[in-house]
């Protein structure tokens, strides 16, 4: 039985390696869809935990931009006395108000954040120097502020747009900010269509329909005399895939 131990101490090592991964923020290859592919799970349904609010530089709330401003962004939840209602991580960038463009899923603008900030760090997404924010550690916060810069040239109406996360399994895709306006643009504004669910959830079930007879039938005692070395190879060598994998969060 000692194969059992070493899997449990495999799955103890990929649990903790998932804690240190989702600490670290969103990889770079995240940045088009924004959504946390390796936590295995379906993006939450239910209305987001925060409120996104925009303030120009007179600290007014703001509907509309103008080249080069500089628009103060506040993410907050939306009951703050609610012990319950928190977020881990989170994912920012602005986005084109225009869904038939070929540049909707490309990062608008800059961002900048407090020098002190122990929670949030700039990203690179799109090439784009800070073009979107991220958290960087996994901490408690029910709400962050930083600064958004619109780009030297207008380019229509935008919106901030946000991955939330509370843990690995609880995360809000698609959370969206009022639209900034351009004043140039006569077009109708658009929030553009988000990933809310992961693929992987989708074969898992036909997966396990067709291979538990075959290994049921086949896994009698003297197979499992001879087989379990491999199946302790193979099994550690998945927990360290897994490990490897967990990302984003």
């Amino acid at each position: 039985m000692k194969w059992i131990s070493q899997i449990l101490v495999c799955m103890v090592a990929v649990g903790l390696s998932a804690v240190s991964a989702f600490s670290k923020g969103p990889p770079i290859k995240s940045c088009a869809e924004m959504f946390p592919t390796k936590h295995k799970a379906d993006a939450q349904t239910s209305t987001p935990i925060v409120n996104i609010k925009l303030r120009d530089a007179q600290g007014n709330d703001t509907t509309s931009y103008q080249a080069g401003d500089h628009i103060t962004v506040t993410v907050s939840t939306v009951d703050s006395k609610n012990s319950e209602m928190y977020f881990k991580g989170l994912f920012v960038q602005a986005r084109r108000a225009n869904c038939s463009s070929d540049k909707k899923s490309e990062p608008v603008g800059t961002f900048t954040i407090d020098s002190n900030s122990t929670f949030l760090k700039t990203m690179d997404c799109g090439q784009i120097s800070k073009s979107a924010v991220a958290h960087k550690v996994s901490e408690k916060h029910t709400t962050q502020t930083f600064t958004w810069i619109a780009p030297s040239s207008k380019v229509g109406h935008v919106y901030i747009q946000a991955t939330i996360v509370k843990n690995v399994k609880t995360f809000w895709t698609g959370v969206t900010s009022s639209f900034l306006k351009d004043s140039d643009d006569k077009s109708e504004p658009q929030f553009c269509h988000v990933r809310k669910k992961n693929a992987a959830n989708v074969t898992t079930p036909a997966v396990a329909d067709v291979t538990t007879p075959a290994v049921a039938d086949v896994t009698t005692p003297a197979v499992a005399d001879v087989r379990t070395p491999a199946v302790v190879v193979v099994v550690l060598g998945l927990c360290i895939s897994m490990a490897n994998f967990i990302s984003f969060s």
